[in-house]
């Protein structure tokens, strides 16, 4: 499409990032399901996820909250200025 061209310079290493990324989804889901299983309001866990996730992952800027700040310092993805 457009004239790209696709070349996998590492198909082991692809697969491997794959299986490793499905299994993330799938253990956060899971764990997620543990939390609200038993629980008749599940929105109090799914409003924390909502904020922990982008938070863990680096996409809340650390001059949000000096909270978040301190989270992205440790965060192995979060932008360092």
């Amino acid at each position: 499409m457009f004239g790209l061209a696709i070349s996998i310079k590492d198909p082991i290493l692809l697969t491997a990032s794959i299986i490793l990324a499905s299994l993330q989804l799938l253990f956060i889901s899971t764990i997620y399901a543990m939390l609200v299983i038993r629980l008749r309001s599940n929105w109090v866990i799914t409003d924390i996820m909502q904020f922990l996730m982008p938070t863990l992952g680096g996409l809340i800027p650390s001059e949000a909250s000096k909270y978040v700040m301190a989270i992205n310092e440790y965060s192995p993805i979060a932008i360092h200025s």
